[in-house]
């Protein structure tokens, strides 16, 4: 994975211009037969970006779409006065492509639990490392119907042992630094 080398959406759309660096790729993968990448990419005003980028034959009747914001390491001055976070989710869909979650963790998660409020089973996914300079952030993302997307009640970042050591309580749907023990 490296670098991602394009004239990425992103990178002109709604006057960006020269407030993205060089876009990353965290990783690439495949479902129902549609193919996307994982790309990672620091605003100067927005933070740090991820976006699911549909890359097969179908892709360019998917909308696009990326979620940004605050991140330790990474400020969003747009956002003024939003703390640093050390884990976000989002969630999305296109039409025809799988409905999906992804978002960002602190280095020390290796994975993450995704819990809802209508007594499904909690989903945990691995995080995945990315590369310079992204180092220090986790990445997760995974197919996920839209439905149950609309369930989620918090996500925890765990760590090797299944601490939690990061917590988003979508309750709250607040930018927010919430306290670990909303997801103990």
């Amino acid at each position: 994975m490296g670098v991602v080398e394009n004239d990425w959406w992103f990178m002109w759309q709604g006057g960006g211009g020269g407030t993205y660096r060089t876009p990353v790729l965290v990783t690439e993968g495949s479902w129902e037969g549609q193919t996307w990448q994982l790309v990672v990419v620091q605003s100067e005003v927005d933070g740090l970006c991820e976006t699911l980028v549909w890359t097969g034959p179908a892709a360019g009747s998917a909308s696009q779409w990326m979620s940004c914001g605050a991140f330790i390491g990474f400020p969003a001055p747009t956002l003024s006065g939003a703390p640093d976070t050390p884990i976000n989710d989002t969630g999305g869909w296109s039409y025809g492509f799988p409905a999906f979650v992804l978002g960002k963790v602190i280095d020390s998660a290796t994975q993450v639990e995704i819990r809802f409020r209508n007594g499904h089973d909690p989903v945990r996914l691995p995080t995945l490392a990315a590369p310079a300079p992204f180092e220090h952030v986790r990445f997760y993302v995974a197919p996920m119907p839209w439905a149950l997307q609309n369930e989620i009640s918090a996500t925890a970042g765990l760590d090797d042992s299944g601490n939690v050591v990061a917590c988003f309580p979508r309750a709250e749907l607040r930018a927010v630094v919430s306290p670990i023990s909303a997801c103990e």
